[in-house]
């Protein structure tokens, strides 16, 4: 049994976003995964759209980083 299991600690509406808080949570040593959730479109002529699901990126942590990694977002939003 995982002891330390995958939380989602924040959604966001684009593949940006979460790889920016996902880098911000790295920098400060909490691990941090943005599940590759989104899969290019290939029926398309122009620039690469991806297809979001539910337009929501999930940045996850383990059980254990959650807490440091839910206030690290708070002070992330609170200063951007």
């Amino acid at each position: 049994m995982d002891m330390n299991p995958l939380v989602t600690v924040a959604s966001f509406s684009s593949l940006e976003a979460a790889v920016a808080v996902k880098g911000y949570l790295e920098d400060r040593g909490i691990p941090a995964f943005v599940p590759d959730v989104i899969e290019p479109q290939r029926d398309w002529d122009g620039p690469t759209p991806f297809s979001l699901p539910l337009n929501n990126i999930p940045v996850q942590v383990t059980a254990s980083c959650e807490e440091r990694a839910s206030r690290f977002i708070s002070d992330f939003f609170r200063t951007t």
